[in-house]
C-alpha cells in the first residue's frame, strides 16, 4: 500500500492530527501542561506536523516558527524524526 507521507492541503492537516490524535488519547489537562510521557510526544507530533505542512506548502513564516519549535522540543527530549519521513498514522513509543 503506497502511503502519501506529504501533507500539501489544510484538510489534510486536520485529517491526519485527528487521526494520530486518537492514537495518544485526548486528555486535555495532561497533554495541556505536558503531563506524562504521551503528552510530550503527541505534542511533539503536532508540532512536527504543522512544520511539514507549512514546509510543503511553502509558506515560510509559520514554517520558521515551527521548525524553531520542533527544534526546540527535539532537543530537550532528544526525539530527532526529520519531515516528511512518516506517513499518517505515526505512534512514537518510548
Amino acid at each position: 500500500m503506497s502511503e502519501n507521507k506529504i501533507i500539501s492541503s489544510k484538510k489534510e492537516l486536520k485529517e491526519w492530527l485527528n487521526y494520530e490524535k486518537a492514537k495518544y488519547g485526548s486528555n486535555k489537562i495532561k497533554n495541556f501542561f505536558l503531563l506524562g510521557e504521551s503528552a510530550i510526544l503527541r505534542k511533539h507530533q503536532i508540532i512536527l506536523r504543522k512544520a511539514e505542512y507549512y514546509a510543503n506548502t511553502k509558506k515560510k513564516i509559520p514554517f520558521a516558527f515551527y521548525k524553531i519549535r520542533l527544534t526546540k522540543i527535539q532537543c530537550k527530549y532528544s526525539l530527532h524524526i526529520p519531515l516528511n519521513t512518516c506517513g499518517k498514522g505515526l505512534k512514537i513509543m518510548h
